[in-house]
């Protein structure tokens, strides 16, 4: 399929180069046809298949694909080979073709069954556009979106009205591309605790659903129940992620008195940190020891499987339910993540992948053994799955592999509770599951129990837009991009929300000598937001580091009080600049001038409404911070 694919990329064009007369715009467009389709060769040598949905989010947010590119200079090498010798051959054939431009049928018959190949599912076409549908979603509320899913939006639980009661404590562990493979013949012998647990607890073979192919989607999917589709704008790399609309297994277990926390090596990577907050998760700080820590990847698992037992520890001691999520590294693609200090504490394995393989299964028997030393293995539930398959064909451990894809493996004797009464296991079901093998009790729905059908990932495929568009209304950002509100709550303090009335920020009241300056980058994304007495520092560019005040990527907005009413100024690059005074004061996004069209000075009308008792705001304590409620009201 792959090879039939980009031989009619190739195909369709050499076709369309044949119809160009001038041998110098054949090279230049040979060039620049060739560069597509190494494109695709390396979303192959990467995903094992055509560039889909996860090649795009990644090729849109080259910074964190570029932060660990020494890992894949083999590709890298690969893929610039490739883009030279598509371009000689793309040339060549393209004036080979042009033999036959007098029979303009051949070459229109050659495009058509080209395009008509890579327009079948899964085909070049067909994950282009269904990648650019996804982008372009339209807005809805999370309430159409589910009824367009054919979800009655009443059946929906919503964390408001969720109800749970606690069972035993949680640890999840989500394995990097940990396949079931490494637990059969012929590499068994890697993984003896992980085959011990099995033989004592329960195991499922998982099917693998698309919207969790990556970590960042795996952990959104197992979380929240929903596939990872997102749409254009900040949402594809999930930084400044706020909140989430979704009901979700933290939802559900902070409802049942637990705390619930997260492990990960690399927080930062992809806006990882950003969304496990916004999930719900109390993201722990990793160490930042040059020696336990691996170069582009983070900490390595040695190191952080000793903070989770010491998390453990702590935890335990309270006396309270919780629940540890943490998510592995060291079976990265391609090679694994090695960590030189575990040589010969190990046998030698073949490779380093499946050295690191054997790594971790030893790590995870410590963690057994460790809660039964401190007497509470029987009181905790372990859920150990892989994220997503390895990606890739070119390890040799893969090969080996008599079975590929993903497993779900707990210690909860109770066979019951990995199995369903209407369809196999997939990703889709890890939400119900989590929760499921620690007892824990709710009213709460997540997509596979809703959707009308007995093939969910099937479910999934023939509807990746209308999941989108539900990803898109759960999600809720640090933006302003639709307007601002600025208003007093009843606290005293102001908030600075969306249009739509989220509450993106808490500030002090500012004073007639202090001031609160806010920062927004080109999406109208909060940078900062400080108390100031300096009245240069507004109009200066400060607070996005090196950009220009002049510059329309920069905007800023002022808030203070004159005369004991307040009175906010927005400014965008060197024109725009925008008024308004009174107790709630509103920018609609015409007046903020998005896309930097205007170059003149808008006076917005008196806003005022009956002023409150006006003091400091006694929870900011003299500085704003981020509102933890996304649908804090005033």
């Amino acid at each position: 399929m792959v090879i039939l694919q980009l031989a009619s990329l190739f195909t369709l064009f050499a076709a369309l180069l044949a119809c160009t007369r001038s041998k110098k715009l054949s090279i230049v467009l040979s060039g620049l046809l060739a560069l597509l389709l190494a494109m695709q060769c390396l979303a192959v040598l990467l995903l094992g298949e055509v560039a889909d949905h996860r090649f795009y989010f990644h090729l849109l947010h080259l910074g964190d694909a570029l932060s660990v590119a020494s890992s894949f200079v083999f590709e890298g090498v690969l893929t610039a080979s490739g883009l030279l010798i598509g371009w000689a051959a793309l040339h060549l054939a393209g004036r080979r073709l042009s033999r036959l431009r007098k029979r303009a049928y051949v070459l229109s018959l050659l495009s058509l069954v080209s395009v008509g190949i890579m327009l079948l599912n899964g085909g070049i076409l067909r994950q282009l556009w269904t990648t650019w549908r996804i982008q372009t979603v339209e807005t809805r509320t999370i309430r159409v979106a589910l009824a367009q899913l054919g979800i009655d939006p009443d059946d929906y639980v919503f964390p408001d009205r969720i109800e749970a009661q606690p069972g035993k404590n949680l640890i999840v562990l989500s394995l990097e591309s940990y396949e079931r493979g490494y637990l059969l013949p012929p590499l068994e012998h890697l993984t003896p605790q992980l085959r011990a647990i099995r033989a004592k607890g329960s195991y499922s073979d998982l099917e693998s659903c698309p919207g969790g192919g990556f970590t960042v989607a795996s952990l959104y999917l197992a979380m929240t129940g929903v596939p990872a589709f997102f749409g254009s704008g900040p949402l594809t790399n999930f930084k400044d992620t706020k909140g989430c609309r979704l009901t979700t297994v933290p939802d559900i277990l902070r409802r049942a008195g637990y705390s619930v926390e997260y492990l990960i090596g690399l927080p930062w990577f992809a806006g990882t940190e950003d969304l496990a907050t916004a999930l719900g998760l109390d993201v722990q700080k990793v160490s930042d020891d040059p020696a336990a820590n691996s170069p582009n990847w983070g900490l390595h698992d040695k190191d952080l499987f000793i903070q989770l037992r010491g998390l453990v520890d702590e935890r335990a001691r309270s006396g309270k339910p919780f629940c540890i999520v943490a998510s592995t590294i060291s079976t990265h693609f391609p090679n694994g993540i090695y960590d030189e200090r575990m040589r010969g504490r190990l046998p030698e394995q073949s490779n380093e992948l499946e050295f690191m393989a054997s790594a971790v299964d030893h790590w995870i028997g410590q963690l057994f053994r460790h809660l039964d030393e401190i007497g509470i293995g029987k009181d905790t539930s372990i859920v150990i799955f892989p994220d997503h398959r390895f990606m890739g064909l070119r390890n040799p451990t893969i090969q080996k592999m008599r079975e590929r894809g993903l497993f779900v493996l707990t210690n909860a004797s109770d066979k019951e509770v990995l199995t369903s009464p209407r369809h196999r296991l997939s990703q889709l079901d890890l939400s119900s599951l989590i929760l499921a093998c620690a007892g824990v009790k709710h009213n709460a729905r997540f997509l596979v129990d809703l959707i009308p059908q007995d093939d969910p990932v099937q479910f999934v495929r023939d509807h990746v837009v209308d999941i989108g568009a539900l990803n898109k209304a759960a999600i809720i950002t640090l933006g302003c991009e639709n307007g601002i509100v600025i208003r007093r709550a009843r606290q005293g303090c102001l908030l600075l929300q969306s249009s739509s009335g989220v509450t993106l920020l808490e500030l002090e009241d500012p004073s007639e000598d202090r001031f609160q300056h806010i920062v927004f980058d080109r999406l109208m994304r909060v940078r900062s937001a400080r108390l100031e007495q300096d009245p240069s520092v507004f109009g200066a560019g400060k607070g996005e580091g090196a950009q220009p005040a002049e510059s329309p990527k920069f905007a800023e907005l002022k808030i203070s009080r004159v005369n004991g009413v307040l009175h906010a100024e927005f400014r965008r690059g060197a024109g725009l600049k925008i008024e308004g005074k009174g107790e709630e004061i509103r920018f609609s996004r015409e007046e903020l001038n998005l896309d930097g069209t205007q170059q003149h000075e808008i006076e917005i009308p008196d806003h005022s409404i009956p002023s409150m008792a006006r003091f400091p705001c006694g929870r900011c304590q003299g500085s704003c911070r981020l509102s933890k409620d996304p649908h804090a009201a005033p």
